[in-house]
């Protein structure tokens, strides 16, 4: 039986994330809530605990609770790698080189909608066996033109990487299936046709916080376009990462 992993919410005294918290919730996550420290620590403790996979809290959160709380989480012999997520501006060089000490990675800075959230979140809960790949995608919500076969409709990029996409759709295509996109970067239209090389169906309980859709691999791209793509995916990965 599958079993998705928790993010724990670690949360300050003015209790600033409680909204976010019922916002994944809504979504779809599990979620732990404390409203300190001493709380996380109680929660982690529980059964619950092996299956927690992102701690998200306050950017001026106590380093000191921080780190106890991460001490106690990975303690659990054989669970997976945590994923820390700073929530903030985050906008001092040394807080952010403090936070990153401390094992935070990622990071969500206003404004952010839901699809970010979601992105940020589901990234961070993700084994350490896909955490390479990760750190090469971005999330979008570029709207491209699609080709297959001889039919043409526009599509959703949920996600977006120098060697491939995610397209949200709820009629996914076969694998192997080739696919062209025409995908509007804010520096120019580039052309990037791929293979479905992945499918996630609605109600797949392994995504049940994520969209439907397909993940597409490119076929090797032109090198202006190659260009262009890079230079968006580097911009876009300095808004959610220390």
């Amino acid at each position: 039986m599958y079993k998705r992993g928790y993010a724990l919410i670690l949360d300050g005294e003015d209790a600033s994330l409680g909204a976010l918290a019922l916002s994944l919730i809504r979504m779809g996550v599990d979620v732990l809530y404390a409203n300190d420290r001493h709380e996380a620590l109680l929660l982690s403790g529980q059964k619950e605990a092996a299956r927690v996979r992102a701690l998200l809290f306050p950017e001026d959160h106590d380093l000191g609770g921080l780190r106890s709380v991460r001490a106690r989480l990975q303690a659990r012999r054989g669970r997976p790698r945590l994923g820390m997520v700073a929530v903030g501006v985050l906008d001092e060089p040394e807080r952010c080189a403090a936070l990153a000490k401390e094992g935070a990675e990622w990071a969500l800075r206003p404004p952010y909608d839901g699809s970010l959230l979601r992105w940020v979140v589901n990234v961070a809960m993700t084994p350490d066996e896909r955490h390479g790949r990760i750190h090469s995608r971005v999330p979008t919500s570029l709207l491209a033109r699609g080709k297959i076969d001889f039919r043409e409709k526009e599509m959703l990029v949920g996600n977006l990487s120098v060697d491939g996409a995610f397209v949200e759709t709820q009629l996914p295509s076969r694998l192997g299936t080739r696919i062209t996109l025409q995908i509007p970067l804010p520096s120019g239209e580039i052309v990037a046709a791929g293979l479905v090389s992945y499918r996630r169906e609605p109600g797949d309980p392994a995504g049940l916080s994520q969209s439907p859709g397909m993940g597409v691999a490119f076929e090797p791209l032109e090198p202006h376009a190659l260009a262009l793509l890079s230079e968006y995916v580097t911009a876009t990965a300095r808004h959610f990462t220390l």
